[in-house]
C-alpha cells in the first residue's frame, strides 16, 4: 500500500490562522473533533499508523515540511489548498533562515531551532475575539519555533517559555521519543492548556490555561521596552526581506556574533550596550545552562 493512505476529507476542519504552525492546527483540529492529536495526525496522513514500515514522523520533520504524498493527503483531508498545508511548516523560510536550510539536508538534530518545545504568547492563544477562535484558540505560531523570535510585538510582550502554573515547558518533549505532541494520545485537552507532565507520582497532565496567566500566581516578567521591540521587529522584518541573500547573511553575522558571546560569557560581562540587554542575555544563559544539565529553572 502506498503512503499516505487518501481516506476523504476529515467530517469538519478549519481554516489555518495566520503564521500558524501545522502542530497549532492538528491541536485545534483535535479539539474541535474530539478526537486525540496523534489521531488526527494518522488521520490526515501526517504520520504512519501503528504497524506500518518505519517510525512516527519526528516533530523535527513535521516542523520542516511535508513531503510531497503527505503533503496531498494532508491537504484533502483538511480540506485546504497544498501552499496553506506548505505554509503551515518552516519550508518556505528555509531560502532566508540557513540553519532551516542546513536542517533539510541533514538527519541530526539542527542547531540554531527550537523543536522539542516553544515559546508563546498568551495573548495570541486567547484569540482575536472571533466566535471560532473564542472556541477552539488562537494560533501556535510557527515562528514560535525560531530562536531568535522572543517577542510579540502585536501585544506588546515578551514570549512566555514555561506554564504559569507547573513552571514547566508547557510543550516541551522528550528528545528520542518520537511524539509530535506532548500527550499526543489525550482526547479533549483545549489546544491552549499546558500538556506537561506533572511529576510521575501524580501521573497527569498539569491542563493549566495557558491563554489566561492571570489566573495563576504573579510572576515577575520584564516590560518590552521599545528599543528592545526594534530590535525584534528587525530580526523579523529578515523573515520577509525581498532579498534573501541579504538575509541569510545577517542572520549568518548574528549566529557567529551570538556564539562567541555565549562562549566568552560570563568572562567579558561588560561589553557595550545597554544595561537591559546584558540582563537578559544573563538571564537566557543561566536558564538555558539549567535546561541542558537536566534541572528545571527556578522562577
Amino acid at each position: 500500500m502506498t503512503w499516505p493512505p487518501d481516506k476523504g476529507p476529515l467530517p469538519r476542519s478549519l481554516v489555518p490562522l495566520e503564521s500558524e504552525s501545522l502542530f497549532g492546527l492538528l491541536l485545534r483540529l483535535a479539539y474541535r473533533l474530539d478526537e486525540s492529536p496523534l489521531r488526527v495526525a494518522r488521520r490526515t496522513g501526517a504520520i504512519r499508523p501503528p504497524g506500518s514500515r518505519g517510525t512516527y514522523a519526528a516533530a523535527t520533520k513535521l516542523l520542516l515540511r511535508l513531503d510531497p504524498p503527505q503533503l496531498q493527503t494532508f491537504a484533502r483531508s483538511t480540506r485546504i489548498t497544498t501552499e496553506q498545508a506548505e505554509n503551515l511548516t518552516l519550508l518556505p523560510l528555509s531560502i532566508l533562515y540557513p540553519p532551516l536550510a542546513d536542517a533539510l539536508t541533514r538527519r541530526a538534530r539542527p542547531p540554531w531551532l527550537r523543536f522539542d518545545s516553544t515559546r508563546y504568547c498568551p495573548a495570541c492563544l486567547a484569540g482575536n475575539g472571533s466566535p471560532i477562535q473564542n472556541r477552539y484558540g488562537g494560533a501556535w505560531r510557527l515562528h514560535w519555533h525560531l530562536p531568535f523570535v522572543f517577542a510579540c510585538l502585536e501585544h506588546h510582550t515578551y514570549l512566555r517559555d514555561s506554564c504559569p502554573a507547573c513552571v514547566v515547558p508547557p510543550m516541551r518533549l522528550t528528545p528520542g521519543s518520537g511524539a509530535i505532541i506532548p500527550a499526543q494520545g489525550t482526547v479533549g485537552l483545549h489546544p491552549a492548556q499546558c500538556r506537561a507532565a506533572t511529576p510521575l507520582a501524580e501521573k497527569r497532565i498539569c491542563g493549566a490555561r495557558l491563554d489566561k496567566p492571570h489566573d495563576y500566581p504573579a510572576q515577575p516578567f520584564p516590560d518590552l521596552t521599545p528599543d528592545i521591540a526594534a530590535i525584534q521587529q528587525e530580526l523579523l522584518d529578515l523573515l520577509q526581506s525581498p532579498d534573501p541573500a541579504h538575509a541569510r547573511t545577517r542572520f549568518t553575522d548574528l549566529s557567529v556574533l551570538t556564539t562567541v558571546i555565549a562562549a566568552a560569557w560570563p568572562r567579558h560581562p561588560h561589553l557595550p550596550g545597554r544595561e537591559e540587554l546584558l540582563d537578559a542575555f544573563h538571564a537566557h544563559h543561566d536558564k538555558d545552562l539549567m535546561l541542558t544539565e537536566g534541572r528545571e529553572p527556578q522562577i
